[in-house]
């Protein structure tokens, strides 16, 4: 061992009492609670940060649109002038969905099953339709509905029309009670969906049924004693166009046979014709 330099003196801190067992324990656990302190705030203030990302994330899920469009935002906006747009937008306008769909149904009716829809095969109306289309239906006594697109849907042998709802589309009809046979041109107007609507008079039945306005509508009586006309012909238009309400012009108290838009298989161009002038 090295000689201890004759001038050293080692210097010794006197202690009041020895130190114990307890007093080495106290001073460690002075330190491991303050570390042990730390931590654990650490920890808290980690958890609630979690807490409030968890919270925001699940207000993002449920507002999905307004988040993205808002990132998008943002993005632009840090990185739009770093990175300008190479092309240019021409003109556009917006559109509505209804617009643009497919027409990829095809809704038919077919009298002798009674059925109407896009997965029917039958002959008459055959109209073309999207998904989000409706359909009016029109039947013999009068009375019409609008309903959704129908796969398959029973609805009797009774309709005289089936087509899109259009509540400026002008319509021709006559139909006869009773007491006489009338003809009118009206617009359906706005409709409720599956709600009943007539367009003709209690207990009357639809002759003649047809959008537009014919040229001209061929009316045909049945024969009766003592009766000189048997035909007449008349224009449509003279008729003016009302609701769906309206009883119309009067076209004769005689029993009418048939009323078309074009001559009829009955139809006699030899016969005495008349021309109808409604009053």
């Amino acid at each position: 061992m090295a000689a201890v330099h004759e001038g050293f003196k080692p210097f010794r801190k006197q202690l009041v009492r020895e130190l114990t067992d307890p007093d080495v324990e106290r001073l460690l656990t002075v330190r491991i609670r303050r570390i042990s302190l730390f931590d654990i705030n650490k920890h808290r203030e980690e958890m609630e940060q979690v807490k409030d990302d968890l919270a925001e994330t699940r207000k993002n899920l449920k507002n999905l649109t307004k988040y993205v469009i808002s990132h998008l935002e943002e993005l632009l906006a840090k990185y739009g002038p770093q990175y300008p747009r190479l092309t240019k937008s021409s003109r556009y306008d917006e559109v509505d969905a209804k617009e643009v769909a497919f027409k990829a149904f095809k809704v038919a009716y077919d009298r002798e099953s009674g059925y109407v829809g896009y997965k029917v095969s039958g002959e008459e109306f055959n109209v073309e339709c999207t998904k989000f289309d409706k359909l009016i239906l029109v039947f013999k006594d009068g009375h019409y509905q609008v309903t959704e697109l129908p796969e398959k849907f029973f609805v009797g042998p009774d309709v005289v029309y089936c087509g899109l709802p259009e509540r400026d589309q002008v319509f021709t009809v006559a139909y006869t009670n009773r007491e006489a046979t009338y003809l009118k041109r009206f617009t359906f107007g706005g409709t409720i969906l599956h709600k009943v609507y007539h367009c003709i008079q209690p207990k009357s039945r639809v002759l003649f049924f047809e959008p537009g306005t014919p040229a001209e509508l061929y009316i045909r009586y049945k024969p009766a004693p003592y009766q000189k006309i048997n035909q007449q012909t008349c224009n449509p238009a003279e008729v003016e166009v009302k609701g769906p309400k309206t009883r119309g012009r009067q076209i004769s108290i005689k029993d009418v046979s048939s009323i078309n838009s074009q001559p009829s298989r009955g139809w006699d161009p030899e016969a005495a014709t008349t021309r109808l002038q409604f009053v």
